[in-house]
């Protein structure tokens, strides 16, 4: 009746909330009493504000905490396809609600607007892995172009290395470049924007999160897997 969820350690933006939306899931299924998630880390705020979850343990949890449920369920260990979840990417929200077989209402609550106008563009080229980041010639033939018709702006991080690289080649561009102080900041951009221009990362579903428009530059792993159901967002495929 009451399970406590451990997530895996050291998990980024895009993890943490495919995790906390499938667990929204099972929470408001009610099949079960009550429901905790342990080891969220910085990721807190986001399980407690965007998506109601309770009973939230950042960092550890005491044997108080810990005694109020019935049973511990690590995601990573007992859910088979997420095992190798760095290694072989599937859709961690699709398979842990199909675990616990919970029918996905999500996608059919999106509205669209087919008629919106778009002025501004957001370009997200970074990703923590540079295999999934966005190559700095494409960036600067992309937005050279765009810039040509829509107001451009491109999210980076000064304490990124390649995040500087890409500013220093790019400085002398007419395009407005954001770079958030921290995550809390970031989402708050991402919850604004009109149209997006996604790698592989944590924005782009953050993007989903919110039902933005945009466009997924496909790197090494598929679309079909990054934006099932989610019909919002175009996926460029990458057949290399």
């Amino acid at each position: 009746k009451k399970i406590l969820f451990c997530l895996p350690p050291n998990i980024g933006l895009a993890d943490a909330i495919e995790y906390a939306s499938a667990l929204k899931s099972v929470s408001d299924s009610n099949i079960f009493e009550k429901l905790g998630v342990a080891f969220t880390g910085e990721f807190q705020f986001l399980f407690k504000e965007y998506f109601k979850l309770k009973n939230i343990f950042p960092y550890f949890i005491d044997n108080v905490d810990l005694d109020k449920f019935d049973t511990i369920f690590h995601l990573t260990l007992e859910i088979q396809s997420l095992i190798n979840q760095k290694y072989s990417r599937s859709d961690i929200y699709s398979e842990i609600i199909s675990f616990f077989k919970i029918k996905d209402i999500k996608s059919k609550s999106i509205q669209i607007n087919k008629n919106c106008k778009i002025k501004k563009i957001s370009v997200f080229p970074l990703s923590n892995s540079p295999v999934r980041t966005m190559p700095i010639e494409i960036l600067i033939k992309l937005t050279s172009l765009l810039k040509k018709h829509f107001n451009i702006e491109i999210f980076l991080n000064q304490n990124s290395e390649i995040s500087n690289l890409i500013y220093k080649r790019i400085i002398n561009e007419d395009i407005n470049i954001i770079d958030p102080k921290n995550t809390k900041a970031l989402i708050s951009a991402i919850k604004k924007i009109e149209y997006g221009i996604f790698m592989d990362s944590g924005p782009l579903h953050v993007a989903k999160m919110f039902n933005k428009k945009g466009l997924l530059i496909e790197t090494s792993v598929s679309s079909k897997i990054l934006l099932r159901n989610y019909k919002m967002i175009k996926g460029i495929e990458n057949t290399f």
